[in-house]
């Protein structure tokens, strides 16, 4: 079957998974499901990604 990347939902380490500059949303994370789920998911992950460059910057 298809592995999911592990990733964490919500907190500060949202979406990133066990590296740190990498980040997992949608069906890569949490497997197959309904496209709203998955742009929602996304939009959260731009989020953290974005808050994660800032912080580096």
């Amino acid at each position: 079957g298809r592995g999911n990347l592990k990733a964490e939902y919500e907190g500060e380490n949202a979406f990133r998974t066990s590296n740190p500059k990498v980040f997992a949303a949608g069906d890569g994370r949490r497997g197959q499901s309904l496209v709203v789920y998955a742009i929602a998911e996304g939009r959260r992950c731009a989020e953290a990604v974005n808050s994660f460059l800032r912080e580096e910057n």
